[in-house]
């Protein structure tokens, strides 16, 4: 089993609502974003990106998450930087401006590149 989180499971608040487990093998056909516990996930796509969509990963099953296609994860080096204080750093709303400054695509489906 493994958590799978959609995007609307995402609080603008930094909090991950609603986890659905399932299995694995029944998430293979789709094209979604893995992750792990203690990942940080935020939205790319607008307006999800510039309402905070971002939240730590923790309390996964089996330590592992699937979710919408539509998130960048970022991944802390704990040997130098603790992933609460990535979070913290990225769900910053000046980070937020800077993202949508970058943003590219066709309005109403614009996304913040890698």
């Amino acid at each position: 089993m493994v958590s799978f989180v959609e995007m609307s499971s995402v609080s603008n608040f930094g909090f991950i609502e609603n986890k659905i487990d399932k299995t694995l093998g029944s998430l293979r056909k789709g094209s979604y974003t893995y992750f792990r516990e203690n990942d940080v996930i935020i939205a790319k796509i607008t307006p999800c990106m510039e309402n905070g969509k971002c939240a730590l990963a923790i309390g996964l099953s089996n330590g592992i998450g699937m979710g919408s296609s539509e998130f960048h994860v970022f991944r802390a080096n704990e040997n130098k930087v603790l992933p609460f204080f990535l979070f913290y750093s990225l769900n910053r709303e000046s980070i937020r401006k800077e993202a949508e400054r970058n943003m590219t695509g066709s309005s109403g489906h614009r996304r913040v590149p890698i």
